[in-house]
């Protein structure tokens, strides 16, 4: 039977078992609790838990049933008035199984639940979810049973492993929805016995699935955020790594992975963000490891991902030993702390199970401490660097720039592209990233141009052809700027710097070329424009860099400044005549840093309509 058969038929089994819901409220007469609620419950029942603190733990004693509360935020599951995981699902859940909308605090684990590794004693301190026995994946067979969790934060809990949640067994399936791991912390109280992993979530499962899930200030041994091991399927979308620690008793260098350790037959992690996580040993951002027992085919993909300020023994950033890509990435600003042989905040390694090599493409390391980028062959095969943006360049790379990317503001860490970047349009598409369209921020890969080096596609509006409007001058062809701040068009990037106190002005300057002074409207935005506001204008009059007045006149960060136009469905600031040049009186000066953004519609004394320059006034 084939996949999409399967989920068919899944979905068909569902949606049966749904046909006699009964939905259980809690908290009521008949269900003051919700483990009374679930003990009366069937499949396909739905317990709906009011706002509230609950001081219970529950078992889902193999029902698929939904448990949702009113939201995290007011939804409190609190398990600390006695010993134990605050969640079971360890009885065949799947399909079905949901939870949804609870704070998860106060759990401490449970020693012997079953497919737990005897050695990890205390496990699944806020939730357990746990299917099949404990073995290396059962095969190559991706069918999934998946229980959901939705929009649940799991905080202050503690076991020995998996302190926020433990997923294990060979048939364990979940997905992750906007779920927060914050502050869980593994301990057993003997920092020579079994290694301690798994602070937000420890997995050792067929599949698991993470969309936008925050992990922050976990901690842990080993995988202080996440430690995920012998998956067959580990997915990571739009997820925040940040603020984890791994420590380690010894000197000895072992695996500590601050943020996240990945072991999976197929992996694919995308639009993730690793920042400031911290191992006393190896591994400080990410540290992904293929396996190639069941799926000697598989691969390994981290796309569109920031590695950023992280810190451990050596290999800070990302460390990839795996048979796959790593494309569009930024490892910068990470921190080895011992200078070892080999040590490098970016390492990658290939030629698993002598399989095609591993390749990077697309990529920016530099601005690292103790080295930028690592690699090593396994059987004979060197990875294959193209493309990418190192510190000190790299003999045996193809194309490889060492140049200084011009982030935004580091300093703060923003590691967006400056405007005059030379990352951007400067990524080259290859068979093994023409399936990447978006950014970390998930922009088009292809804004203004070819895709950019890094992770962040510049959406600086400067970049955008509509910005320098569509008055054309018929001597050369190209637009002309005819719209000014204290008499500047900004230059290349359309940005007027104007200090802070220091009274200002808006100009329009009629070009030669036309036979009569053109009128114009001049609308302003507060605010720099980006590529999401850039817009087509009605009846083909062309784009403009944000949304004018008169298609939007309630939004208050829109306005009309000046026009000699009628009509406009919003008035304007300020009167206004055509002329050769026109001027608004000096404007008082803004006492804050601020933004504003300026363009016009021409109208020519033929009737002909076109787009002006933008510029935008910088308050600084």
């Amino acid at each position: 039977m084939t996949l999409p058969i399967r989920a068919a038929l899944a979905v068909a089994v569902l949606a049966a078992g749904l046909v006699g819901q009964t939905i259980l409220n809690v908290p009521s007469s008949a269900y003051p609790t919700i483990q009374s609620a679930i003990s009366a419950s069937a499949n396909g029942d739905v317990v709906q838990v009011a706002a509230g603190t609950y001081l219970e733990r529950i078992d889902f004693q193999g029902k698929r049933i939904g448990v949702i509360g009113a939201g995290r935020a007011t939804t409190i599951l609190d398990g600390s008035g006695s010993p134990g995981i605050v969640v079971k699902m360890i009885n065949n859940e799947g399909l079905g199984t949901r939870l949804v909308g609870f704070t998860i605090t106060g759990g401490t684990g449970q020693i012997g639940v079953a497919f737990a590794l005897g050695s990890w004693g205390t496990v699944g301190g806020g939730l357990c979810i746990a299917r099949g026995p404990q073995s290396q994946p059962s095969g190559p067979s991706l069918t999934l049973d998946p229980v959901l969790v939705r929009d649940c934060r799991f905080i202050g809990n503690t076991a020995m492993a998996g302190a926020g949640v433990c997923v294990t067994g060979s048939e364990a399936a979940v997905e992750f929805e906007d779920c927060e791991f914050v502050s869980n912390v593994c301990y057993s109280g003997d920092p020579f016995g079994p290694e301690e992993r798994g602070g937000g979530l420890l997995a050792n499962a067929k599949s698991v699935v993470l969309r936008r899930c925050l992990f922050e200030g976990n901690q842990a041994e080993m995988g202080g955020g996440i430690w995920s091991n012998l998956n067959t399927l580990f997915r990571m979308e739009d997820c925040t790594v940040q603020d984890n620690e791994a420590w380690s008793p010894t000197t000895t260098p072992i695996d500590g992975s601050a943020g996240a350790l990945v072991r999976a037959e197929l992996i694919d992690i995308r639009r993730c963000r690793f920042r400031r996580n911290v191992s006393s040993n190896l591994y400080g951002g990410l540290n992904v490891v293929r396996l190639t027992t069941a799926f000697p085919t598989g691969t390994a993909t981290v796309a569109d991902c920031e590695f950023v300020d992280n810190t451990a023994r050596r290999y800070s950033g990302l460390a990839f030993a795996a048979n796959g890509v790593v494309a569009y990435c930024t490892v910068t600003g990470n921190v080895d702390t011992a200078a070892e042989v080999g040590s490098a905040p970016a390492m990658v390694q290939s030629g698993f199970g002598g399989l095609p090599t591993t390749v990077v493409e697309n990529t920016i390391v530099r601005g690292n401490v103790g080295g930028e980028l690592a690699f090593f062959a396994g059987l004979g095969l060197l990875p294959q660097v193209a493309h990418c943006n190192i510190g000190g360049g790299l003999v045996g790379g193809t194309a490889i720039v060492d140049v200084d990317p011009m982030f935004v503001d580091p300093a703060s860490g923003d590691y967006r592209l400056a405007f005059g970047s030379p990352m951007v349009d400067a990524a080259v598409d290859s068979p093994n990233t023409l399936a990447i369209a978006t950014d970390l921020s998930g922009r088009n890969r292809r804004l203004f141009g070819g895709p950019d080096i890094g992770a962040h596609e510049s959406d600086d509006v400067a970049y955008d052809p509509s910005s320098a409007g569509t008055l054309l001058d018929p001597a050369t062809g190209l637009p002309h700027p005819v719209l000014t701040v204290n008499w500047s068009d900004g230059g290349a990037d359309r940005r007027v710097d104007v200090p802070l106190q220091t009274p200002w002005s808006v100009n329009f300057l009629s070009p030669s070329f036309l036979a009569a002074s053109p009128g114009f409207a001049i609308f302003g935005a507060i605010g720099e424009p980006t590529a999401a506001t850039v817009t087509t204008l009605p009846f083909g009059l062309g784009t403009m860099s944000f949304l004018p007045c008169p298609l939007l006149p309630t939004a208050p960060e829109l306005f009309t400044l000046a026009s000699t136009v009628g009509g406009l469905p919003c008035g304007s600031a300020l009167p206004a005549a055509p002329a050769p040049i026109w001027t608004t009186p000096a404007i008082p000066g803004l006492g804050g840093e601020a933004d504003i953004a300026f363009q016009a519609l021409v109208l020519d004394g033929a009737g002909n309509v076109s787009v002006s320059n933008l510029v935008i006034a910088r308050f600084r």
